[in-house]
């Protein structure tokens, strides 16, 4: 735990805020840091796509973050380099075409059998 907070506070996007602030923009920084430090990153499966827009829209932002499924850092570079994650602007989330399934998760045998 220690180890975490000594590394956060020299993250670049804390070190440098001020000469990268924007004013008027939203970034989220403080989920750049965050994700950085735990080494994983939350994906959407494309399956849930149409539930996340749906509760987006009527403003339900608690239910719908609870879609997304958290990955290790190392699992996000592969599915990035094998093309099934993929960063949605509009959205402002990874979303995944890896199959999910509420019961086993996110099935990243699909990533093992790409590379091999």
């Amino acid at each position: 735990m220690m180890s975490r907070l000594k590394w956060i506070p020299h993250h670049p996007t804390i070190t440098r805020f001020e000469q990268d602030i924007v004013a008027g923009t939203h970034r989220p920084w403080v989920e750049d840091v965050i994700q950085g430090a735990d080494r994983q990153v939350e994906v959407l499966p494309s399956d849930l796509l149409p539930e996340f827009q749906h509760l987006v829209r009527e403003r339900h932002y608690l239910e719908a973050r609870l879609l997304l499924v958290p990955i290790r850092l190392g699992q996000h570079f592969r599915a990035l380099r094998e093309g099934t994650v993929t960063y949605d602007a509009r959205l402002r989330e990874w979303v995944t075409t890896l199959r999910y399934s509420s019961e086993s998760g996110l099935d990243l045998r699909q990533e093992v059998d790409n590379i091999l």
